[in-house]
């Protein structure tokens, strides 16, 4: 009898990007054929969310993770006229959220607004300079809707990614098509570079240095440490 494979061979893996939050993930198709492209829904922590398929990371990737979510299926019709509702209703929200920050005079921003595929709860996505006390808005919200709402307050990356937008590169930002994470960017990033320390040229639409200092970071601190100074 042949040796049996380990379980994370057999598992059928495909990296999908959330709709509404831009965030990359690994699932498991289970028997599912899926293709990229292909719109699913995932069962997540938060509940059923909608994804579409990115890409197909190798096996050996379920070995880091502690835990892999499923594929419940591809989208159907029924699906999909759940997602028109939700979109209705997510309009609606802005809107009336719009009004009523501005009716308070609260000092935020509205960003997003998404409702979980279950319809069960709405989370407003808000960027500030500070602290905010909605406590009143809230209540605004929860009388209109009579579901969970959730207000969630974000920094300037989050909302670029989640805004998206053109980068000074020509392409669509970083943060808003592949990157599942946003690690620490210093100034001595573009220092290793040798670029114009130039605020307008090393910052991006958020306003923070731009996330792709950080991409050839290695490569040119080993460069500088080990090759020849400049006129030797």
């Amino acid at each position: 009898m042949p040796p049996m494979e380990p379980a994370e061979s057999r598992q059928n893996l495909v990296f999908v990007r959330l709709e509404n939050v831009p965030a990359t993930l690994i699932f498991d198709a289970g028997e599912l054929t899926l293709a990229r492209g292909d719109r699913v829904v995932v069962a997540t922590e938060a509940g059923q969310c909608v994804a579409r398929v990115v890409g197909f990371p190798p096996p050996e990737r379920a070995a880091d993770l502690a835990e892999i979510k499923p594929v419940l299926r591809i989208l159907t019709d029924e699906d999909r006229e759940r997602i028109e509702r939700i979109h209705s209703r997510e309009r609606d929200a802005f809107a009336f959220c719009q009004e009523r920050i501005a009716a308070r005079g609260l000092p935020m921003k509205l960003v997003r607004v998404e409702q979980f595929f279950d319809e069960t709860k709405i989370t407003f996505y808000f960027s500030a300079e500070g602290r905010v006390d909605f406590r009143e808005l809230l209540r605004d919200l929860v009388d209109r809707y009579r579901t969970r709402i959730e207000l969630r307050q974000i920094g300037s990356r989050q909302e670029s990614a989640i805004l998206g937008g053109i980068g000074s590169c020509g392409r669509e930002l970083c943060c808003a098509t592949f990157l599942t994470s946003f690690q620490r960017i210093s100034v001595k990033m573009a220092k290793y570079q040798n670029m114009t320390l130039n605020p307008t040229k090393i910052s991006g639409l958020c306003g923070k240095l731009k996330c792709c200092l950080a991409y050839e970071k290695d490569s040119y601190a080993n460069l500088i440490e080990y090759l020849p100074k400049p006129g030797k």
